[in-house]
């Protein structure tokens, strides 16, 4: 993962190829293709492993990104939107804002991104975009934000510090504490927060078709509208996180 963070990259640290072997072995078992026994799922070491195979659904305990950047990220981002729908103030005003989170956040840095991907591995840039923009969508990481003055003038001004507390939490938690400084001395400021989307606070349906609809603009607004309210009808029976994970995949 910490390679990826370095070096922002459309190689990405997921698990797409391992995913796409998977299911195209279960299609072709199905046809009736054979193989050789799989020793993940023969080995007696293992039977722990499938026990409750078909009762828990481990997609379940994984997060939906409300925000199209790292997930390390999110929790600055979750605070900004808590402080910014409480206090009242222009992104001009704003001497500097400082991010107080764990290492493995720290890390992500505040440089001025070249890229979308370097832009969506970082916690600066994004955190700025969102304090500018009230938003953070597909524009805010891609050219139409990378090039806006304003967003970058905004990530001069941001700080982050390291909390050895929240460093020694993670990853059970990810933890972030935001201070927005004005340049008339006034401090916004919010207690550890971590984001919605975790098991514990998961996005709620007009979240998920709210970005549903948001991924899918290109179809224009009708028309994603229309297909993102269809799927969750589907997937509501057949449990609403399983699917809305295809639908969504996180970039």
């Amino acid at each position: 993962m910490m390679r990826c963070i370095d070096h922002p990259t459309m190689v990405k640290d997921g698990s797409g190829w391992g995913a796409l072997a998977g299911v195209s072995a279960a299609y072709l078992a199905k046809d009736g293709f054979t193989g050789a026994p799989a020793i993940t799922l023969e080995a007696p070491e293992q039977a722990a492993i499938w026990a409750d195979l078909g009762e828990r659904w481990l997609i379940l305990d994984q997060y939906f990104k409300p925000w199209p950047v790292c997930r390390w990220a999110q929790p600055a981002i979750e605070a900004a939107s808590r402080l910014l729908s409480e206090q009242v103030f222009e992104a001009s005003e704003i001497d500097y804002v400082e991010v107080e989170t764990f290492h493995e956040a720290v890390r992500l840095g505040v440089q001025l991104p070249m890229t979308t991907e370097a832009a969506q591995y970082a916690i600066g840039f994004p955190l700025a975009a969102y304090i500018v923009r009230g938003r953070l969508g597909a524009d805010e990481i891609d050219a139409d934000g990378l090039g806006d003055p304003a967003i970058r003038d905004m990530l001069s001004r941001i700080r982050l510090v390291e909390s050895p507390e929240f460093s020694r939490r993670f990853p059970a938690e990810r933890l972030a504490r935001l201070r927005i400084v004005l340049k008339s001395g006034q401090i916004a400021s919010c207690e550890a927060i971590t984001t919605r989307g975790d098991r514990g606070r998961p996005l709620s349906d007009a979240d998920m078709l709210a970005k549903f609809r948001s991924s899918a603009a290109v179809l224009g607004s009708e028309r994603s509208t229309t297909l993102g309210e269809n799927c969750m009808a589907v997937a509501k029976p057949c449990k609403l996180e399983l699917v809305s994970n295809c639908l969504f995949a996180p970039i």
